[in-house]
């Protein structure tokens, strides 16, 4: 119909292919909504949308539109619209067909007609909600019966919701559109690399809880990716207020209820004027505390009755304050052996700890591992020839174990691109897996703190143990290989083992 190609969406109705009386053809032929728009409007496209009732009509309408123009696209949609009057049925029907077809459907190179002549007045009322709020961005058509055009000819003429007449459609009406948006099967967009069957199911379990009024505990080792999923969880939320990180770990006791609650000039030494705290500052946005298991039972005591009643009371003021705020957690330590250790209460476990997200470290998804490097040279490159990896370094990759998951590949790959200078390749050479566990304590956090009874001199024994069972499982047995791996001499792994052995006889 315009200069555009065009595409044709309509509901198939019991007038389809064929109605008694309408538009006489040349062969004889009464020619019912569908095809009668098609003969006037010249579309390029056409999306015949069939519920299973009239799944014959939409057949034979299929077939007549193909004899009659074999050129033309056309695909038939079905629906599992078992209640033709059902809005909320037609509407998530509508829904899974843009989502299916948004490839061409969302794109500006096509103009859109929907047609509301064929179908029941409620599949109608939809298409119309639909273009009136542009979430399809379409044209409405309809045809004019004879009787109203003066003539002895039906006619199909276009609706135009500019016009002053008609009123602008309140985006509230579909606010259950977005509630119940399909979840989504790859998360790029959010900087959540991976396509792993355990790391898209941690995303989607997210994803879910982001939609729901919830507070939400992320779990999962040191680099994985806990901010990020923070940071996905708030997006995907739709809150409007601000997304604020805070680190529980780098703040003392004696500050920590300033920084979540905020003070009064004059509160205490040092208050020298008025603070909004965190609490305040995330109102009806995201407040993600990490390492949520270093915060002091203190502070447990007073989070937990905010996270009860939404209200906290700022330090040195009487009067309470309210805040909309969305709590999103996260610790890499085992919040259970905390509660053993007194170190968490148990009150504030079980109220932080009702919707888990778990993330999968590195060395449980391997398969990530050349999606992450792909991802990583591309944002730290930008020189033409792109760096490359050779399969002996992808290799080598993939058989490491990552103790440090997704932050340790970041860093290891950004170095290899610079140490790549300009041959532009990553060989095996330029993996350098030691700086990142040397430079960090993050990894020491694992080691069992101290404790009545605790031994030094048993925990680094089992430590030595560990790595050189590790070394030889890795280097399959070669002793050599072994002890280059963990920067001893063959002689001393062979001591140890000797020394080991006798002590396994005696």
């Amino acid at each position: 119909m315009g200069k555009k190609p065009s595409i044709l969406i309509s509901f198939v109705g019991s007038n389809d292919p064929f109605s008694k009386k309408e538009n006489v053809s040349a062969d004889g032929n009464f020619y019912g909504p569908i095809i009668s728009a098609i003969k006037e409007g010249d579309f390029d496209n056409i999306f015949l949308l069939a519920t299973p009732s009239l799944s014959k009509n939409a057949e034979d309408t299929f077939k007549e539109i193909k004899q009659l123009y074999p050129n033309k696209e056309v695909k038939t949609i079905d629906t599992e619209i078992q209640d033709p009057t059902s809005h909320t049925e037609i509407i998530k029907a509508l829904k899974k067909f843009i989502q299916k077809e948004q490839d061409i459907l969302l794109k500006k190179d096509y103009e859109i007609f929907i047609s509301v002549t064929s179908g029941t007045p409620s599949m109608h009322a939809c298409l119309l909600l639909l273009a009136a709020s542009n979430m399809l961005p379409a044209k409405v058509i309809h045809r004019k019966e004879a009787r109203f055009t003066g003539s002895e000819k039906q006619t199909i003429t276009q609706i135009d919701f500019t016009r002053p007449e008609f009123p602008v459609v309140s985006p509230k009406i579909f606010r259950e559109w977005k509630e119940e948006e399909t979840i989504p099967t790859s998360f790029h967009d959010y900087a959540l690399i991976g396509e792993s069957e355990n790391f898209i199911k941690a995303c989607q379990t997210a994803w879910k809880y982001a939609k729901q009024n919830v507070d939400i505990l992320i779990l999962g080792e040191t680099g994985t990716g806990k901010e990020l999923f923070a940071e996905m969880i708030h997006k995907a939320s739709g809150r409007k207020g601000e997304y604020v990180p805070f680190n529980c770990k780098e703040t003392s006791e004696n500050l920590f209820e300033s920084a979540l609650f905020g003070h009064k000039k004059g509160a205490f030494t040092g208050a020298t004027d008025n603070r909004d705290g965190l609490c305040k500052t995330a109102e009806n946005g995201t407040l993600f505390l990490d390492e949520i298991g270093d915060v002091p039972n203190s502070i447990q005591v007073k989070l937990l009755r905010f996270l009860e009643t939404k209200k906290f009371r700022p330090i040195g003021v009487d009067k309470e304050i309210e805040s909309n705020v969305r709590f999103v957690f996260a610790t890499n330590r085992d919040l259970k052996k905390l509660i053993e250790e007194k170190q968490i209460r148990e009150d504030f476990y079980y109220r932080i700890a009702g919707f888990p997200v778990t993330i999968p470290p590195l060395r449980e998804r391997v398969t990530d591992i050349p999606l992450l490097v792909k991802y990583f040279i591309s944002k730290f490159d930008n020189k033409t020839p792109t760096v490359q990896v050779t399969p002996e370094a992808m290799s080598k990759l993939m058989k490491y174990n990552w103790p440090g998951n997704v932050r340790e590949l970041k860093n290891v790959i950004e170095k290899a691109i610079i140490e790549s200078g300009d041959k532009r390749i990553i060989t095996p050479d330029l993996l350098d897996f030691s700086f990142s566990l040397s430079n960090s304590e993050e990894y020491l956090q694992y080691l069992p703190h101290p404790y009545e009874g605790f031994k030094l001199e048993t925990i680094e024994k089992e430590i030595h143990d560990y790595y050189i069972k590790k070394a030889l499982e890795i280097a399959k047995g070669k002793q050599l290989e072994a002890a280059r791996l963990l920067g001893i001499t063959p002689q001393s792994l062979s001591q140890y083992l000797r020394k080991k052995e006798n002590l396994n006889e005696s």
